[in-house]
């Protein structure tokens, strides 16, 4: 018990508030001059290669409005893009118009699509002409038909994850379909499906 109340300062009884001070323990003391002796790092030095480090991963962090982490991989926007294509040519060859699992691939495809091009606006590593195409590809399928109320990118965006299908977004796929049937060398569905292979080209190009 003595050891112990050599380490604490006696206190003046004036002043019974006044801090207890304690000596600091000698190990205490020889840990911190060793940690003293050692080198220096720069702060800018650990933060150039950080981002050296990082810039070479061809991923993307980023967070969503919950606060959720989300892993943005390259490699998978072109599988969605790939996807969608896959679904604008079998609309262009036949009537999916009314088929609830062709609208509910098609739009879960969109909307997939949208969170990661969302995410992946922010990366270094996508350059910004493939960032710009894919916006614009999305736009186009997104305001048709042009100068309508209630477009694509409405009913994709109030009826996810609704078991049931409007019949307006019914009568929009069905109106592409026979658009492509009457014109099958100009039309928006293949308009749309050749934005998808230049994006795609392009991004072979990059990461080539």
């Amino acid at each position: 018990m003595g050891d112990f109340n050599k380490s604490i300062h006696s206190r003046d009884e004036s002043a019974p508030y006044e801090k207890i001070i304690v000596n600091p323990v000698e190990k205490d003391k020889k840990t911190k001059e060793e940690f003293k002796d050692l080198p220096q790092t720069s702060t800018p030095q650990v933060f150039a290669t950080l981002v050296s480090f990082f810039k070479k991963i061809v991923t993307l962090f980023s967070t969503k409005e919950n606060g959720e982490l989300v892993l943005v991989d390259f490699q998978q926007i072109n599988q969605l893009l790939i996807g969608l294509r896959s679904k604008l040519r079998t609309l262009s060859l036949q009537d999916e118009s009314h088929n609830p699992e062709f609208t509910e691939q098609l739009s879960e495809l969109w909307h997939k699509l949208q969170d990661d091009c969302n995410s992946a606006s922010a990366s270094s590593s996508l350059s910004p002409t493939i960032i710009n195409k894919i916006k614009f590809f999305m736009s186009q399928i997104s305001n048709y038909p042009p100068h309508a109320d209630h477009t694509l990118g409405f009913y994709f965006n109030a009826f996810a994850g609704e078991e049931w299908i409007p019949f307006p977004f019914m009568d929009i796929l069905q109106d592409l379909h026979d658009e492509c049937q009457q014109f099958p060398f100009n039309n928006y569905l293949n308009n749309w499906i050749a934005l998808i292979n230049d994006i795609l080209a392009n991004e072979e190009d990059q990461f080539a």
